[in-house]
């Protein structure tokens, strides 16, 4: 999570606004929670912010909720559309192009399970998972299509709370299901708002998305695969098959070299700032 918040423009090591702080556990053992505990416990007695970010249903759900004012639990439900719920300053700049991720190549699901119990009870849902799927039914005739859509809309669905907020002592508890595992410019693009809504001092953004093309419709990166002439990646990185030496003036970011045997082929790719 630490190089997450990098990517996106956060200091893991700093504070942001004055008095917010960002901690991640992933797996906490007994010594690992107790001192989680004393330290949100320290963090909370300031009257700031603790951020706690799920990703994913799995076990150890228990250890979290030993943190948190109540329990929270996950439920077993997908999304590549969320709603603003609230006006709460922190979404209140959202959009729907800012909430929709249908047709986010690297990943649509932006939300992989979502949030129920006491805690999203007690608390304030600021976003949660659409009630409409349009992803679902793209493919479907237009004679069909609407109809399946308000079917969906009106189906029970699991919890699907995706950022809920809750006052714990003089401090704020909020928990997060947006996966933030997923590395793409839409779903980048969402956690630099929230958090800079939030109060967290940003910086640039590294550009984790090779884009095929710029705005202005320049090829900026290719994959191309083939036979290069080459005995090994060293050789082929070395070796000029562009002709940048006579002047084309190519500039290779990524150089790609398939190296095949027997039924597979094996997909290497080594950067050079050349």
């Amino acid at each position: 999570m630490r190089n997450w918040l990098t990517d996106v423009g956060g200091r893991p090591d700093s504070p942001g606004k004055e008095g917010t702080s960002r901690r991640q556990d992933d797996d906490l053992d007994a010594a690992a929670l107790t001192k989680a505990k004393t330290d949100v416990a320290a963090v909370l007695d300031r009257g700031v912010v603790v951020f706690v970010a799920l990703s994913q249903e799995r076990a150890g759900s228990d250890a979290v909720n030993q943190l948190l004012p109540a329990p929270v639990q996950l439920a077993k439900r997908q999304a590549t559309t969320l709603l603003r719920n609230t006006e709460h300053p922190w979404v209140a700049g959202f959009g729907l192009p800012d909430l929709y991720f249908a047709e986010d190549t690297t990943d649509r699901f932006i939300l992989k399970c979502g949030l129920a119990g006491p805690f999203v009870e007690k608390g304030r849902v600021l976003l949660e998972a659409s009630t409409s799927a349009w992803s679902l039914f793209g493919n479907r005739p237009e004679t069909t299509k609407c109809a399946a859509e308000v079917l969906y809309e009106q189906l029970a669905k699991p919890g699907g709370a995706a950022l809920v907020e809750n006052d714990s002592g003089k401090g704020t508890v909020v928990v997060c299901a947006l996966d933030w595992r997923i590395a793409s410019r839409a779903a980048d693009g969402l956690w630099r708002k929230l958090l800079a809504n939030m109060g967290i001092k940003l910086g640039t953004a590294r550009d984790t998305v090779l884009a095929a093309f710029d705005e202005k419709g320049v090829l900026l990166n290719a994959l191309g695969i083939g036979r290069f002439g080459a005995a090994d990646v060293d050789a082929a990185m070395a070796k000029d098959f562009l002709g940048t030496a006579g002047g084309v003036g190519v500039s290779v970011n990524s150089v790609w070299y398939v190296r095949s045997g027997g039924a597979c082929s094996d997909l290497v790719q080594r950067r050079t700032n050349a």
